[in-house]
């Protein structure tokens, strides 16, 4: 038998049927490891909708105005153009292979790409 998260989750990314991740209200991040569910602290109480993985050592959550950096030990910050309403994220296998999109709160659509100097605005 397995668990069951603990809390209300928007979104999840899992890199295999025993390792992965999901986040959700109140900042919220659980792991997936070893048939448990385990929170996570991720220093946020800031709605987390989107989430992507890499791989074991290199992953992305944001929500709202904050976009989260998983380098294999800790979530941290990550640094990106002013923008709020961030929603839903996707990273390709190599660095410079993500995306950031959602809507804000002005007209056009918040679109971010990652690149090797780091995450810039798209114009839509």
């Amino acid at each position: 038998m397995t668990t069951a998260p603990s809390a209300h989750l928007l979104a999840i990314a899992m890199l295999s049927a025993d390792e992965g991740w999901a986040v959700g209200i109140l900042g919220t991040i659980e792991r997936w490891h070893g048939g448990t569910w385990t929170v996570v602290p991720s220093g946020t109480h800031e709605e987390l909708t989107g989430i992507a993985m890499r791989s074991a050592d290199d992953g992305w959550i944001v929500g709202g105005s904050l976009a989260l950096h998983w380098d294999g030990a800790a979530w941290s910050p990550a640094a990106t153009p002013s923008a709020d309403g961030m929603e839903a994220v996707a990273a390709g296998p190599d660095a410079g292979e993500g995306w950031i999109v959602g809507a804000g709160h002005a007209s056009p659509p918040l679109v971010l790409q990652d690149t090797p100097g780091g995450w810039r605005q798209v114009a839509t």
